[in-house]
């Protein structure tokens, strides 16, 4: 599959699972949970992350404990 011009490549859930530091777009993608999900988790303080530059970025460690807390 090729990349279209001005297109950023996914990273795959190997690279997610690497990586720190998830914007909120990855932490679905490696959860496989919805965005309302993640927000209304984040909004009830269950699941730990911070908005920076208008993005929500969320510790994928953080993330990974509130799936085994709660699924």
């Amino acid at each position: 599959m090729q990349e279209q011009a001005g297109q950023e490549r996914e990273p795959s859930i190997l690279e997610l699972a690497q990586t720190p530091l998830l914007k909120l777009k990855e932490a679905q993608r490696y959860s496989n949970l919805s965005r309302a999900g993640l927000l209304a988790a984040i909004e009830a303080k269950r699941l730990n992350a911070s908005k920076t530059g208008g993005e929500w970025k969320i510790r994928r460690e953080a993330l990974e404990e509130y799936i085994r807390k709660n699924f």
